[in-house]
């Protein structure tokens, strides 16, 4: 049996005590079988991409094979085995935490009991930006609280794109609207053109806005601005990140703005809305 080899890059969990993402580990692996890892009741919640190769995870009483571009997430209080046969091999990168962030974010998306997803290349370079950030992160000042940062705002990208393949308007809409609204779900802190958005249907400027409206009740813009203030909601709750760079990694044009329109759709400042929400810790 070959030994797996592992780079790991643990952190200093008591750094980061009272925050809502606690890293503890990032890590890449190449395992040669037979080889396995079985946790009860897990204290911590893992996400991890495979590379390459093949196995077989169990969670929850609920098993699932693993291969090539397959995301699969362990969830906290979870009973999950995975494991590889003497015949079998797997290449992944990992990232594993505690705090509530990542659960939340699961569940928002609607993700509380999905375990694996296959398909899932496209987040491929991200994962390998979670490496890379925690690798830097671990030689050049091992700080807790700059990797739960860094680590916050990657973890939203991957959950955002492997997400889609949960999400029901997929199945409802037309699938010309559905491709809009992923388009605007991807550039969400971009500027969006309503020429861009009419290309990705295959419409005119006019027609786009006609279809998008009919299908979901709103304009481009509203459904737009409605998914930033859904995502500023979760960063104001779920991260340290001041309103100004909230504002900025959305796509305000400033800070002002940003309060403003919050204000108008919440019914209180972003930092009103912080401060009933969660006891946050100072911002970064």
């Amino acid at each position: 049996m070959r030994m797996p080899m592992e780079e790991l890059f643990p952190f200093p969990m008591y750094e980061s005590r009272g925050y809502p993402l606690i890293v503890q580990c990032i890590g890449h692996s190449s395992w040669h079988g037979p080889h396995s890892i079985s946790r009860r009741d897990s204290e911590m919640c893992a996400i991890e991409f495979i590379h390459d190769g093949s196995g077989t995870l169990v969670e929850n009483g609920r098993s699932f094979r693993l291969a090539k571009n397959d995301v699969f997430i362990l969830h906290h209080g979870s009973d999950h085995t995975y494991s590889i046969t003497k015949d079998e091999r797997l290449e992944k990168t990992w990232i594993t935490v505690r705090g509530p962030f990542l659960t939340n974010l699961l569940h928002l998306y609607g993700m509380g009991d999905t375990y694996h997803l296959s398909g899932c290349g496209d987040t491929a370079a991200l994962f390998s930006n979670l490496y890379a950030t925690g690798k830097a992160a671990y030689k050049k000042y091992r700080h807790t609280q700059r990797i739960a940062f860094d680590a916050a705002l990657i973890l939203h990208e991957v959950i955002n794109k492997i997400a889609r393949r949960n999400r029901a308007w997929e199945h409802t809409y037309h699938t010309d609207t559905a491709q809009m609204m992923q388009y605007i779900d991807d550039n969400i802190g971009r500027e969006i053109t309503l020429a861009k958005l009419a290309a990705v249907g295959g419409y005119s400027v006019s027609q786009a806005v006609r279809r998008f409206r009919r299908d979901t009740g709103l304009t481009p813009y509203g459904y737009a601005l409605m998914r930033r203030i859904e995502t500023a909601k979760f960063y104001l709750t779920e991260t340290t990140m001041s309103i100004s760079r909230i504002a900025g990694r959305l796509g305000f044009d400033d800070e002002h703005y940003f309060s403003k329109a919050f204000k108008k759709r919440i019914g209180m400042t972003p930092s009103d809305f912080r401060l009933r929400s969660v006891s946050a810790p100072p911002a970064l």
